[in-house]
């Protein structure tokens, strides 16, 4: 049964947990290691985007999963005055708008190249992520603090215990790597894969509400802070660690179901939930701002469309005027 966990601090000594701080390589190698052939690694930065001064994440380049490691020192050392982010999930060939070695050129001349970072060209679902925005909370937590919350719950069973730990500038991302029951490959997207990984998601973020856990990063097209990056609004570094109980290294990766299974999810909540839930939930749009002098008038931007009709039809008959002027006003 789905439950929100109350308020609990664990009661353990930090010393039962020994964090290993990994290196973004190895971050890599894990989280995508075992993408099938063919898929694409979605990098972006934190910069103003066209219309948008205010910086906001969105794309970068991409990089082929299985020749990532060569070519992810330059992307990581490129635009060094902006933070770095991934999409945990890999891309489809779809999602490009240019050839593959024309995004290899950004380690070059250090251009973002446009690609659709979007839910319908997710290709496979590597990870399930929770973002923690510890530092709006009433009390907040030191970052080192909550990863001790977290792994003080998974030990007392109430949620599974992360494959990926990460301080990411001012908060905590929790990792859990997803792989296929019939293979080492993430699962690829289909209606159950898509359904289950949404389920697990959801009530992950329930059981962590009182974290402040982001309830709007339910996106396959997530973007998470990547690790080595430097996170421009607080200076911190952004590192990756593995969660290391008993014996070091002993990182846990998680089917879908098993991942269902531990969460006790009963097939009456996935029902009901699914109910609500027909397809991966969608990002409200952001509202449009009109700038100053640039189409901000509806019926200028009219005028200006029935000019250009105008020029283009060496102007309009007299008898389809009144028609014209109907159809835009």
């Amino acid at each position: 049964m789905s439950f929100i966990v109350a308020p609990v601090r664990p009661r353990v000594s930090p010393d039962l947990f020994d964090f290993q701080a990994q290196e973004p390589e190895k971050v890599f190698e894990l989280v995508y290691g075992d993408a099938r052939p063919g898929g694409y690694i979605a990098i972006g930065s934190r910069r103003p985007g066209r219309g948008k001064p205010e910086p906001f994440p969105h794309y970068l380049t991409v990089l082929p999963v299985k020749e990532h490691q060569q070519f992810l020192p330059g992307i990581l050392s490129c635009r060094p005055d902006e933070t770095k982010y991934i999409c945990p999930n890999t891309f489809d060939r779809s999602a490009l708008r240019h050839s593959p070695d024309n995004y290899i050129r950004t380690l070059e001349d250090e251009k973002p190249r446009f690609f659709e970072a979007r839910n319908p060209h997710v290709r496979e679902l590597s990870a399930v992520v929770i973002d923690l925005d510890i530092y709006k909370m009433a009390e907040p937590l030191d970052p080192r603090e909550a990863l001790l919350v977290v792994l003080g719950r998974a030990l007392f069973g109430q949620v599974p215990l992360p494959t990926l730990l990460a301080m990411s500038g001012r908060g905590v991302y929790v990792w859990y790597l997803l792989r296929d029951e019939t293979s080492n490959h993430p699962p690829l997207v289909d209606e159950t894969s898509k359904h289950l990984w949404w389920l697990a998601l959801n009530e992950l973020l329930n059981r962590t509400v009182d974290l402040n856990s982001d309830q709007n990063a339910k996106r396959p097209a997530q973007w998470f802070k990547c690790p080595g990056t430097i996170d421009t609004t607080s200076g911190n570094e952004i590192v990756y660690l593995t969660p290391g109980i008993g014996t070091p290294q002993n990182l846990p990766v998680y089917t879908l179901p098993d991942l269902i299974s531990q969460l006790k999810i009963t097939s009456v909540d996935a029902t009901a939930q699914l109910a609500h839930s027909t397809s991966f939930p969608r990002r409200e749009p952001r509202p449009k701002t009109a700038r100053s002098g640039v189409a901000a008038n509806p019926y200028w931007s009219r005028c200006r469309d029935i000019e250009l009709l105008a020029v283009h039809r060496n102007g309009i008959v007299e008898g389809y005027r009144h028609t014209t002027l109907l159809h835009y006003f």
